[in-house]
């Protein structure tokens, strides 16, 4: 989908942007570890993907910045201005070393083609890809006597997305409120008299308050089960073939860096559900 100029009258259309090279490999491996009265099994997945835009638009062109591709780059890549760290200060603007439009509060950028300004033909540049650099899971599964155990991992490793809920509050000029309120924006918010290095001051013009990109890489947790199986004595009193106790739990932890609901969710999509499970499972 090839997003137009709103001159056009529409915002995008379908075609064959041109061609795609992928390059990747994919591994399993499942071992059994321990046999015998404790029992341990383990599967492990690694998979990596590489993509790269070969041609565009029939060979005619080389990008298309509007939608992020340039050839010999990956389709997934974040075209924008790069952060130089932190906020300008009253001090710098005061000595005329602020970029032009730009005052104390607002994020710092990199000019790239060191003119004073800030446009988007000459300082933006490809600062990251939304793709993930590889992805991996571990199951393992363990038994002894009658208790079972199984423990689920599953991770994804580099690839950014962009953060809304980060993005610098403003406020709306036709209403005069601040929007973007969240709990990372709103903690601390740059004042002349409360001066912060990292947090933007709030300001009318939204389009110079520019989000930021996190990683989303992540290592979760993401099912857990224990179980015990009742002795067959017992089971023979009862009158039942089997009868299992059990606890699970999915997506009870999450190890990421992500400031958001969810690292493997859309901006707009409902966070996965952490659950406990407590049960019994009989058959007669």
């Amino acid at each position: 989908q090839r997003q137009l100029p709103r001159t056009s009258g529409y915002a995008s259309v379908w075609t064959n942007i041109g061609g795609i090279e992928n390059k990747g490999i994919e591994l399993n491996i499942k071992s059994i570890n321990l046999e015998g009265e404790l029992r341990w099994q383990t599967d492990f997945v690694f998979a990596l993907n590489r993509d790269k835009i070969t041609k565009l638009y029939g060979g005619t062109n080389d990008k298309d910045i509007g939608n992020s591709w340039f050839v010999g780059e990956s389709i997934s890549a974040i075209y924008d201005y790069q952060m130089a760290g932190g906020v300008w200060t009253e001090e710098e603007f005061f000595k005329g070393e602020v970029m032009k439009d730009w005052y104390p509060g607002q994020f710092r950028y990199v000019d790239l083609n060191g003119d004073g300004a800030l446009d988007p033909n000459n300082d933006r540049k490809v600062i990251g890809y939304k793709a993930p650099n590889y992805r991996f899971s571990i199951g393992n599964n363990l038994s002894y006597k009658n208790f079972s155990l199984s423990v689920f991992i599953n991770a994804i490793q580099g690839g950014n997305g962009y953060y809304l809920a980060d993005n610098a509050l403003y406020i709306n000029p036709l209403f005069y409120f601040p929007e973007r309120q969240n709990n990372s924006a709103i903690n601390a918010y740059w004042t002349p008299e409360e001066p912060t290095k990292n947090t933007t001051g709030i300001y009318n013009l939204p389009q110079r308050q520019s989000g930021i990109y996190q990683s989303r890489s992540f290592v979760r947790l993401q099912d857990v089960s224990l179980s015990y199986a009742l002795k067959k004595n017992l089971l023979d009193k009862l009158k039942i073939q089997s009868a299992e106790v059990y606890i699970s739990s999915k997506n009870p932890y999450v190890w990421t860096g992500w400031q958001g609901w969810d690292p493997e969710i859309g901006v707009t999509d409902t966070p996965l559900m952490r659950n406990y499970i407590l049960g019994l499972r009989i058959s007669l």
